[in-house]
């Protein structure tokens, strides 16, 4: 990926936006912006057209990526581990690498600008509280182009050792076999919108998760 993203002549401190789903892609392409130094900017796809042309003109960025299948052609060796590893020693973790847009409901949508080291000082503290480690298996289904889907279920649980299940961004459809996919991966650690609650409460109609709960030992965070 970060010989892919440097082949189209981006380099450190330059701006990139991302317009994709939930996907690993997704998450290769955050982690590789983090090593090479630059800044990334992430944008829900489901945005009106007129709020991402608003955030594409306020930025201006170098790159925009839609798909990037053409990644999946990477082939890794020792030599791509070799300079991960001296690309990884020259991190610097106070300049700029995300910037999140708020979600617009009360005016244009506002980007704030975050620095890997606020990222991972907010999980480290986070984490002090409940001791997350390998053990936590966590369900990503926030959206990637917001703040809870980045630091809460992708920083979060990679500064932890824990696993992340990833899905598609929760939508009402979900609501109907939300359980479906955590029985099957064995998740225990989940992050609910009082929104997503609501939905659960009402259209869950199967005690499949009751079973699943009452068996074992779940946390859910509420929050954003």
């Amino acid at each position: 990926i970060i010989e892919n993203i440097s082949s189209k002549g981006i380099r450190k401190t330059d701006i990139i936006c991302l317009l994709m789903d939930n996907s690993l892609e997704t998450l290769q392409v955050l982690f590789s912006a983090l090593v090479m130094g630059i800044v990334i900017v992430p944008i829900d796809i489901e945005r009106g057209r007129e709020d991402q042309d608003a955030i594409l003109k306020s930025i201006n960025p170098k790159l925009i990526i839609t798909n990037i299948s053409d990644i999946l052609k990477y082939k890794e060796n020792d030599k791509n581990k070799e300079q991960l590893l001296d690309i990884l020693r020259k991190i610097n973790p106070k300049e700029d690498f995300l910037i999140t847009f708020t979600s617009g409901s009360t005016g244009l949508p506002k980007g704030v600008v975050h620095s890997f080291e606020n990222l991972f000082m907010s999980a480290l503290d986070f984490n002090s509280k409940f001791n997350f480690n390998q053990k936590n298996i966590f369900l990503h289904n926030f959206s990637m182009s917001y703040m809870a889907g980045i630091l809460n279920l992708f920083i979060l649980p990679l500064i932890s050792s824990s696993k992340i299940i990833l899905t598609d961004k929760y939508n009402f459809s979900q609501s109907l076999n939300f359980w479906q996919i955590p029985i099957k991966f064995h998740v225990n650690t989940f992050w609910f919108t009082p929104t997503m609650i609501g939905l659960l409460l009402k259209f869950d109609r199967s005690n499949e998760g009751e079973k699943y709960c009452s068996k074992n030992k779940i946390l859910g965070c509420v929050g954003t």
